[in-house]
């Protein structure tokens, strides 16, 4: 894990049936060690993956959750170019 500017990058290794469910994984495990260096979330930034929108409404409803601009800029874009 690194912390750089208020920054958080962590990655994580794991045996999972698929990467749908190892993003889900890797988020929980990742928000477990940071909490557990009594680091304060204010904004999470994601991906607009299905279970993670879930599991951030469910379980972590006191942290911000929005949208990495990538995927919502090729999101938008692919829908522009199909019309």
């Amino acid at each position: 894990m690194q912390l750089r500017r208020g920054l958080i990058i962590y990655n994580f290794c794991g045996k999972h049936k698929s990467s749908y469910h190892m993003e889900l994984e890797g988020l929980k495990r990742g928000l477990a060690v940071i909490k557990n260096q009594e680091v304060t979330i204010k904004t999470l930034i994601t991906d607009r993956h299905a279970g993670i929108k879930k599991y951030t409404r469910e379980n972590e409803s006191d942290n911000n959750h929005r949208f990495d601009c990538w995927h919502m800029a090729t999101s938008m874009l692919l829908k522009v170019l199909c019309i």
